[in-house]
């Protein structure tokens, strides 16, 4: 969606990430014991790894999650953001994703927010800084031969759930016909701006 600027990305199994971190106790997605540490915001999470900073076990983590992360996002990319009639394309590479998460701690966090179950709720504008963008526009449909196709569609389905429910009925049959014909008619005489 246009508006939501988080994207769900999984899965990354958190107990085995964190396994023998002395963080067990804190890996819930709201506050752990006492303190105000936990996996579901960024604060949370700033919270969890400054704590594990603290015990000397963040370089730990760090190495694990960069190892996991080379696995879980061997594939590249494509992220698709619809707005009404306007589509945006980013295709971002594995590797240039697997480099985003290898900095620092403030820049790791600048990319990812939370947890949510065991997957990983990320910045997607940081995301979308390191991707090539294609735009396709598809308000052009609405003025198009092909936009007769989703009112044939409709037709048609109405139609044949007629006719499924009353198969002796022959004018639903003659219908579905005719309405066949008249796209096949109208596609012979537009088929120039469909080629």
């Amino acid at each position: 969606m246009h508006s939501n600027k988080e994207i769900n990305l999984g899965s990354f199994e958190k107990t085995a990430l964190f396994y023998l971190l002395d963080v067990e106790d804190y890996l819930n997605e709201r506050k752990g014991k006492q303190l105000e540490i936990g996996l579901g915001s960024r604060q949370l999470l700033e919270n969890l790894f400054l704590y594990l900073k603290i015990n000397n076990n963040f370089a730990k983590f760090q190495n694990r999650f960069l190892e996991m992360a080379k696995y879980i996002f061997a594939d590249d990319m494509i992220i698709a953001i619809k707005n009404d009639k306007l589509m945006d394309l980013y295709f971002i590479t594995s590797s240039q994703f697997n480099e985003l998460l290898k900095n620092n701690l403030n820049d790791l966090l600048s990319i990812v927010n939370r947890w949510e179950g065991n997957s990983l709720r990320v910045n997607r504008d940081k995301i979308l800084e390191k991707a090539s963008k294609v735009s396709i526009n598809f308000s052009f449909l609405e003025t198009s031969f092909l936009n007769q196709f989703e009112e044939f569609e409709i037709k048609l389905s109405e139609l044949l759930v007629r006719y499924i429910n009353k198969p002796n009925e022959q004018q639903y049959k003659d219908l579905i016909f005719k309405n066949i014909e008249e796209l096949l008619t109208a596609i012979d005489l537009n088929i120039k701006e469909l080629s």
